[in-house]
């Protein structure tokens, strides 16, 4: 409704002509960008045009410092689309659409969300003397630059763990936290910038946990052929070392100690047999089955043998 008026004076027999406009009813659109991941993000900086029912750009509107854009004032006789056109550089052009049908004198908002551009991080765990051996069972907190873990993620059978897509826009720093329980827990940090779309590959190493096995051999009791009393050390008796395989680890000998401290053993389960004893001693100790467990972890075994009893002298004819 037009509110503006005009007076005329006629003259006889003429027709005077007035002329009127009328603006259309009309309304605005408004545009709310936020982040897909946390709504409570505004985005600045993306640019939308809008298109009525014949395709035509009626308006290009770009979202400010508050992540909003609001358009022109705009004909309620028409159907509206609103489309991305240019997306803040962090994040991916979003392909959404979203028509509006306005009302006279109002605001119709629209709200489209853009997700970060992101990327991908792949660890890869190895063992450090054989660097074909990959190792399952290890996991590793992500965290972002303000040392907030952002993913956890465990290596698989292959020995690889993949991150969640994460926000290329930030700097990444990985960290081993529980190691495979056969493997020295690593203190190595790595830092990780992403790319969009791409998966960034990492690899690191793992030792072996090692220990070592103490066999002490002594005498079960008094040895009346050596004059020897019980729990007397016994010097070279061989012991034999087997994996829970079934492989022969070594064979070792009790010094002038009655001891023999092993080589490094990789975790694991282990039985030790005796192999070989002195000729005044009987072979009857019993095998006796460890476990390595931890790092530098040395077992103590304590094997006891019978000694032999001195033949009687022959008597009579």
């Amino acid at each position: 409704m037009s509110d503006e008026v005009q007076k005329v004076i006629l003259e006889e027999n003429e027709i005077k002509t007035l002329t009127f406009e009328n603006e259309k009813k009309k309304g605005q659109i408004e545009i709310v960008k936020i982040d897909k991941d946390n709504n409570e993000i505004y985005i600045p900086d993306v640019t939308f045009e809008i298109y009525n029912s014949q395709n035509e750009v009626v308006d290009t509107i770009t979202t400010d410092e508050t992540g909003k854009a609001v358009t022109k004032r705009l004909p309620i006789d028409d159907q509206y689309t609103a489309k991305e056109s240019i997306s803040n550089e962090l994040y991916v052009l979003s392909d959404e659409v979203q028509k509006v049908i306005l009302e006279e004198n109002e605001i119709k908002t629209l709200t489209f969300e853009n997700e970060k551009k992101k990327g991908q991080i792949e660890v890869i765990k190895i063992d450090s003397e054989d660097n074909e051996t990959y190792i399952p069972g290890v996991t590793f907190e992500i965290y972002n630059n303000e040392n907030q873990v952002v993913d956890t993620i465990t290596t698989n059978s292959s020995g690889i763990a993949i991150s969640k897509k994460l926000p290329i826009d930030d700097e990444y720093t990985v960290k081993e936290i529980f190691s495979n329980e056969a493997y020295v827990l690593t203190e190595e940090v790595q830092t990780v910038v992403l790319e969009e779309d791409e998966i960034k590959s990492i690899i690191f190493e793992n030792t072996k946990k090692y220990g070592q096995l103490k066999i002490t051999k002594l005498s079960s009791k008094y040895s009346k052929i050596l004059d020897l009393p019980a729990d007397t050390p016994i010097a070279n008796t061989k012991f034999l070392v087997v994996n829970e395989n079934g492989d022969a680890m070594g064979i070792y000998t009790t010094d002038s100690s009655g001891s023999i401290l092993t080589g490094e053993l990789p975790y694991g389960k282990y039985t030790v047999y005796e192999y070989e004893v002195p000729e005044h001693f009987l072979k009857d100790a019993e095998p006796q089955e460890i476990s390595i467990t931890e790092d530098n972890q040395i077992i103590e075994l304590t094997f006891k043998n019978s000694p032999k009893e001195p033949e009687l002298p022959k008597t009579g004819f």
